[in-house]
C-alpha cells in the first residue's frame, strides 16, 4: 500500500521440478559456498570475521532465506533433502506462497510470468518496448 505503482511479477514453476532444481542447485554449487556467504554476512553485519569462524557456522539469515527452511524445506541439510516428509512439507509450501500471492496481490500490479513465454507478456507488463534480441533465458538445472 505504501507503493501502490509497485508491480510484481510472480515466476511460474512446476513444483516437483522447483524441487529438483532447488536440491541440484544446494548439491552443484551452493554446499560449497554456503559457509562462506555466511560468514561475509555476518562480517558485514558486524558479528564476527571472514577469518575466525568456523565454517560449520551458518548464519540464521543465509539460513532461513538461502534453505528455505521458512518453508519447512531444508535444502541446507543433505539428510533431509530425500526426506519425503520434508518434501511433502516444502512443496504444500511452495504451492501455498503461489496461491497467496496471486490472491494477496492485485491482478493489475501481478505479471504471473513463465521464462518459456519470452519478452512480450514481461514488456507489455512494464509497459515497455519488446527488446529485438532474444530473451536471455538459460536454466541450467533442468
Amino acid at each position: 500500500q505504501a507503493y501502490p505503482q509497485t508491480k510484481f511479477v510472480l515466476m511460474v514453476a512446476d513444483p516437483e521440478t522447483w524441487f529438483a532444481s532447488y536440491v541440484r542447485l544446494y548439491e552443484e554449487t551452493l554446499d560449497s559456498v554456503h559457509s562462506i556467504a555466511g560468514k561475509i554476512s555476518r562480517s558485514l553485519r558486524g558479528q564476527g570475521s571472514l577469518t575466525t569462524e568456523s565454517d560449520s557456522e551458518v548464519d540464521p539469515v543465509m539460513h532461513q532465506c538461502g534453505a528455505v527452511n521458512y518453508w519447512g524445506c531444508g535444502f541446507d541439510d543433505p539428510a533431509r533433502r530425500y526426506d519425503p516428509e520434508v518434501k511433502a512439507r516444502c512443496l504444500e509450501s511452495f504451492n501455498h506462497h503461489m496461491a497467496r500471492v496471486q490472491r494477496v496481490i492485485p491482478a493489475d500490479r501481478l505479471l504471473v510470468f513463465n521464462f518459456s513465454d519470452g519478452w512480450p507478456p514481461l514488456a507489455n507488463f512494464l509497459n515497455r518496448t519488446i527488446p529485438d534480441e532474444e530473451f536471455p533465458y538459460t536454466d541450467h538445472f533442468t
